[in-house]
């Protein structure tokens, strides 16, 4: 039997348009397929990148704020430069001095500091803070464990920060002058004290300077008794107007400095 004839003969045969539609299909289905897995892909790369911004951001702050608690936690204070204290009060207080940022938050740190950075002592051994009131008090502190004993006084003013006010052993007991006394040069010094050699070192300060501005001995009791001393030394103050007279002894042992005491005084 002879087949019907096509009356389009340009026509493709039946079945094949169909097959390129689905073909055209499937190719439109991969370019978006293509472009949802682009897009996908770009996403998850933003997200990653922005979780690294963070974790990176995080890995610099935290020794920060550690560094920042670890300040805190400190009991020395560095913040900008304030006179925090009125007239009255810097008459009474040797150290920190004003003119600086150093402030101390815990009476220990402040006796120890002007232990070391002002009288010279060598790691030296601290009692607990005893307090005498609210907002003062005193530290022992010894050049060694089985060391005589000097006491320094403290007390917190300002900005509730502590400041020494001075500093006292039984071996070196100053009659002359008094503390808040106002000197000249030449300085007279006079009491009674016992120490290695009878000698006792004299030094005078002023605020803002850890070295002294005069220096001299003068010679007490070589024994187990008290013995008269006194002297003069001479000092420039130049344009200071408060300072600090020293008096401290040094260990028969090794040569540090053994003993203290230390008084308040205006610079004429």
């Amino acid at each position: 039997m002879t087949a019907p004839m096509d009356p389009d003969p340009d026509r493709p045969p039946l079945g094949v348009e169909d097959a390129e539609e689905r073909s055209d299909n499937r190719v439109a289905l991969g370019i978006v397929a293509l472009l949802v897995v682009a897009a996908i892909a770009g996403l998850v790369w933003w997200l990653l990148a922005d979780d690294d911004d963070e974790v990176t951001s995080s890995s610099t702050t935290a020794p920060t704020s550690e560094s920042t608690t670890s300040s805190t936690a400190s009991t020395t204070t560095e913040a900008p430069f304030a006179p925090t204290l009125t007239d009255e009060e810097l008459a009474t207080v040797i150290w920190p001095y004003q003119d600086t940022s150093q402030r101390f938050s815990d009476p220990s740190a402040a006796v120890y500091s002007f232990a070391t950075e002002l009288l010279g002592f060598t790691d030296p051994v601290m009692d607990e803070f005893a307090a005498g009131d609210a907002r003062s008090g005193e530290i022992e502190l010894r050049a060694k464990e089985d060391g005589p004993a000097t006491t320094v006084l403290v007390r917190q003013l300002g900005d509730d920060s502590w400041w020494v006010l001075g500093a006292q052993t039984p071996d070196i007991v100053l009659e002359q002058p008094e503390p808040g006394a106002s000197v000249s040069s030449p300085l007279q010094v006079s009491g009674r004290s016992r120490a290695f050699e009878g000698t006792v070192d004299v030094a005078v300060l002023r605020d803002g300077d850890t070295s002294p501005i005069g220096t001299g001995f003068v010679t007490g009791g070589a024994t187990e008794q008290l013995e008269p001393f006194s002297g003069e030394i001479e000092f420039d103050a130049g344009d200071a107007e408060w300072g600090a007279l020293s008096l401290t002894t040094t260990s028969a042992e090794d040569g540090r400095v053994w003993q203290a005491t230390v008084i308040r005084v205006r610079l004429g």
